[in-house]
């Protein structure tokens, strides 16, 4: 199947995809992007982590790319999962048959709190790849996660709103925090249950990923902001002095010049 478009990524989207991932540890994960069990055969394919395709790629030059959205979950991907070099068999359900849609790859994982971004592509293309690609100057790791081993109740703090406009939230700056210092965090509201990712904070001021509908401020409890991260090496040592635990090559060259040397 060809996709060429942004109709024909959505038209794949609505179909019923069963994934078969098999890990670098040879354990096998059964997954498919709808809420139910699908049954083929004797193979059950577990309604887990939500996987959908954000991205597709085809071209005759064989830059072929694939991007899956995933949540973790128990019993879908856990962020323990290594996924790096894992193989993503991706099929098509029709007629209660399994019809083959590509074999591809994990090249590289960008990881969040809650899920990641897996990059797939062609056994081909990952052959001709420099070994220099395969590092990544940015934390691979989640943050917060076992591996980051930050704290996260070291860094979330109660703030007091004083507005609430859609995505906007105005507060009462009462934490002497800098610039950004919650961009790439969460915001949670103790009350509603509500959770936002937030996408941008300036001085008393932070913009979210989702609109809060909400009458009056009145009762509404306890509201949360924890520090987001941004992946940087120098926001893992500067911001939470941790690192030692930096999942990244931030010194490796980019690339090589034509007179042999490495550019930094």
């Amino acid at each position: 199947m060809a996709i060429k478009s942004k109709e024909d990524l959505l038209n794949v989207r609505q179909l019923i995809l069963c994934f078969k991932i098999t890990l670098p540890s040879k354990a096998i994960k059964y997954l498919t992007n709808v809420n139910s069990n699908i049954i083929v055969g004797d193979v059950t394919y577990l309604p887990y982590s939500s996987l959908s395709l954000t991205r597709v790629e085809f071209s005759d030059d064989e830059n072929n790319i694939i991007e899956l959205a995933a949540l973790y979950e128990e019993n879908g991907l856990k962020v323990s999962d290594n996924l790096i070099d894992a193989c993503f068999e991706i099929f098509i359900l029709q007629d209660n048959n399994l019809k083959p849609f590509v074999k591809y790859y994990c090249s590289k994982l960008t990881q969040y709190q809650y899920g990641c971004v897996i990059y797939l592509e062609p056994i081909t293309i990952k052959l001709k790849k420099n070994i220099v690609d395969y590092y990544s100057k940015t934390c691979r790791t989640s943050f917060a996660s076992p591996k980051c081993g930050v704290d996260i109740k070291n860094y979330t703090d109660i703030i007091k709103v004083t507005s609430i406009e859609g995505n906007i939230i105005v507060f009462e700056d009462n934490n002497n925090k800098p610039d950004g210092y919650y961009t790439y965090g969460f915001l949670y509201i103790e009350s509603l249950d509500y959770k936002s990712r937030i996408l941008k904070h300036r001085l008393n001021i932070l913009e979210l990923s989702d609109n809060i509908k909400i009458v009056s401020l009145a009762g509404i409890g306890k509201i949360f902001v924890t520090s987001g991260c941004d992946k940087q090496f120098h926001t893992c040592c500067n911001k939470f002095n941790n690192a030692i635990n930096f999942r990244g090559e931030p010194f490796i060259p980019e690339l090589i010049n034509n007179y042999g040397k490495f550019n930094f």
